[in-house]
């Protein structure tokens, strides 16, 4: 059976994206995501980013090493790095959705029945990520 990896992190853009800007990042992501078998989600409110990536260990290494390095992320922080033995979105290959509607996106979480380390940091992270911007 393959492994999978789950990367976890934070970051923000380095200025304020719109939803149309975000949207279209997040569709270029799942079309990159869909043809290295990755999957996934991503929150923002413009500045803040949440994003989980799931997949193979080698591939999801090679796009965190990617990401990090990308100059339209600041300050990112890995949150989780785990490896589990299935994917908990496989149909997901960039699941985007704006911090207004987050509920919605937890919601279909939940009823996946699938409960892995980075979800359960997700969902306590994302207060903690998005209420801080709001204060």
């Amino acid at each position: 059976m393959t492994k999978i990896a789950t990367w976890l992190y934070t970051s923000e853009f380095p200025e304020q994206k719109t939803p149309d800007e975000i949207d279209a990042l997040a569709k270029g992501f799942a079309e990159r995501n869909h043809v290295n078998e990755l999957s996934g989600f991503m929150i923002s409110n413009g500045i803040k980013v949440m994003q989980l990536l799931e997949g193979r260990p080698k591939t999801v290494a090679i796009f965190r090493d990617k990401i990090t390095a990308d100059s339209r992320h600041t300050n990112v922080h890995p949150e989780v790095w785990d490896i589990s033995d299935h994917r908990a979105y496989p149909n997901w290959s960039m699941r985007s959705i704006s911090v207004d509607d987050y509920e919605i996106l937890f919601e279909e979480i939940e009823r996946t029945e699938i409960q892995t380390l980075a979800i359960k940091i997700a969902s306590v992270l994302f207060d903690a990520t998005f209420q801080s911007y709001n204060d």
